[in-house]
Formats: structure tokens, sequence, C-alpha cells
């Protein structure tokens, strides 16, 4: 049966015109010994054939370099090349998880936000009182949840119902009223003139000394 297999494996790898050593069972010379000597051995490792068998140099009469697995007057033997095999990864645990875990996308900076729903007016004071002011009286106010105007947006300094100034700016100088008590009140408006916000109305007292009397 081994022999049966060697001559199967054999055929494959030779034109059929060479002659086989009986002995052997080789083709002293061929370059296809090595072949039939690794693939016979893999069939017959079922058979008994021993592992890693040990391969032989020789020279034969007619100068031809020959490859057998049987010894021969000054033979040398070959040291086959190590394979170059990778072991495979080692096996996860039952119900671990084979999925590799994705990098964390950075996380980018929110911009900051145009909407604006309360203004508060910062100076002045409500009830306050200027005594013969002799410049004019700075309105600061303060917006949230945005710190600064959107684009396109506005604020009107009321003073007594009555539009003073607008801009931009969240400090804004209006003129000294004359002597009385005053409402002020700070209204943010669009492009489209609609009011988007307004603050509290705060009341401001001006005094003004008279030759001879004093309000």
């Amino acid at each position: 049966m081994t022999r049966r297999k060697t001559e199967l494996v054999w055929k494959v790898h030779t034109s059929g015109h060479e002659k086989e050593d009986p002995n052997t069972g080789f083709i002293p010379g061929n370059r296809h010994d090595t072949h039939r000597t690794g693939r016979s051995c893999r069939i017959h490792r079922l058979g008994g054939c021993p592992r890693d068998p040990l391969i032989y140099k020789s020279i034969a009469e007619d100068g031809s370099t020959v490859f057998t697995d049987q010894p021969a007057p000054d033979a040398t033997v070959i040291t086959p090349t190590p394979l170059n095999v990778m072991d495979s990864p080692a096996a996860r645990p039952a119900g671990a998880n084979s999925t590799v875990p994705a990098t964390p996308l950075p996380t980018l900076e929110q911009p900051p936000t145009t909407t604006i729903d309360s203004v508060v007016i910062k100076h002045p004071l409500d009830d306050q009182t200027f005594i013969d002011p002799d410049a004019q009286i700075l309105v600061e106010f303060s917006t949230t949840p945005a710190s600064t105007l959107p684009t396109g947006m506005s604020a009107n300094v009321r003073l007594d119902d009555v539009l003073v100034v607008t801009g931009s700016s969240y400090q804004m100088p209006v003129d000294v009223p004359e002597r009385g008590t005053h409402q002020l009140q700070v209204q943010l408006v669009n492009q489209a003139g609609s009011i988007i916000a307004e603050s509290e109305i705060i009341y401001i007292h001006v005094k003004q000394h008279v030759a001879g009397n004093a309000n």
C-alpha cells in the first residue's frame, strides 16, 4: 500500500521518461527528487512515515547532484530550513466581545449661543439719585444667556418711553434729563424692528441746585 502511494506522487512530479532507482525509489540527478521525498512523506505519515526524515546529498558518477532520504557513501546531511509558521491568535473566552473598540472622536467645542431672553440694567441703579450731574449718565446693561449681541440685533435706550439712543454696545451714554423722576428701560430689537427682549423699568431722580433753593 505504501509503495503504491509513493508511485502515484512520483508520477505527478516526473515526466515519465526518467528511470527510477530500484533500490531507493529515486531518480539519480533528477531535480524532482526533493519534491517526491517531501510529498511522499506527508502521504505516508498516516502509515508510520517518520517525522522530519534526514535528507542526504551526494554526487553521482555522472556528476549530477542527488538528494535522498537513504544514506549513501560520502553523502552530506542537509538540514532543512525551519518553516516560518505563525501561531494562531489565542482563543477568546466565551462571550468576550471580539470587536475592537472604536477610538472616541474628539469632542468638538460648541459654538457660543446667540439666544437672548433677558436684559438687566446694571447702571444706574433703580431709584438712584443724581445731584447736579454735569456729564452724561452712562447706561450699562447685561444679557443672558448670550453675553454679546448677535449680528443684526441692537439695543434701544428709552427715557420716559422715548427712544434717546440706540447701538450695539453694552454701555451707552444718555444726556442728563431735566430735574425730576424719570423712567429708564433697555429694549433689544432685531433688524425688522421687533422687540426680542426688554429690561424692567427702573426709576432715576435728578436734582439740581438753583440759586437760593435746593431741590
